[in-house]
């Protein structure tokens, strides 16, 4: 199944894929999905070649799609850009890397999360729960919890609390999140801060 989603997501991306690749990805899950319905017509050797040349294709399949473009960006901060939440969800199902650093800044797609708002918290709830680092910083030291304290983001700042985020971590100029709070007027994220 892992196979086939990930062939699917490469297959979705078009032309940043190479053609070998999709056809090899295609033609292993063919022959897996025979060998799945009739799984005694395969000879030991057999499988066992299939099952490493599927290793083997998954492999180059990650490598694909975790391919960064001109500014750094991976198909999963471009996913969390667009709130695209079910090519997101197949991206995470071939294991691409959740917390992957873009451009000079070192963004993370839990970061880009945080522009989405309050209202939009599923990219930011599957991150999560795919295990990126809540308190995980930029070149200069802004944790998702210190952009969501600063943009009054309380529903953004409770998940992020309660998924590990630590309101103590310093920023830029060895400030907290609280403190980034008061200095914008954010009386609500300053309360989910002050109640945790």
């Amino acid at each position: 199944m892992l196979l086939l989603t990930c062939y699917l997501t490469l297959a979705a991306s078009g032309a940043h894929s190479p053609q070998s690749l999709r056809d090899q990805l295609s033609s292993a899950s063919s022959l897996l999905a025979e060998y799945q319905a009739h799984p005694k017509r395969l000879a030991p050797d057999e499988k066992a070649a299939l099952e490493g040349l599927s290793e083997r294709l998954k492999s180059s399949a990650r490598d694909v799609l975790q391919t960064a473009d001109e500014n750094g960006m991976t198909r999963v901060h471009h996913a969390v850009m667009e709130q695209d939440t079910t090519r997101l969800d197949q991206l995470l199902a071939c294991g691409l890397d959740h917390d992957a650093e873009a451009g000079p800044l070192h963004v993370r797609p839990l970061h880009l999360c945080v522009l989405a708002g309050d209202s939009r918290t599923q990219c930011l709830e599957r991150l999560l729960a795919a295990g990126a680092a809540p308190d995980a910083a930029d070149a200069k030291g802004t944790t998702a919890l210190h952009a969501a304290s600063t943009l009054n983001l309380p529903h953004v700042a409770s998940l992020l609390l309660d998924a590990g985020a630590s309101s103590e971590s310093r920023g830029p100029r060895g400030v907290r999140a609280l403190q980034l709070a008061a200095w914008s007027n954010a009386a609500e994220a300053a309360d989910v801060l002050l109640t945790r």
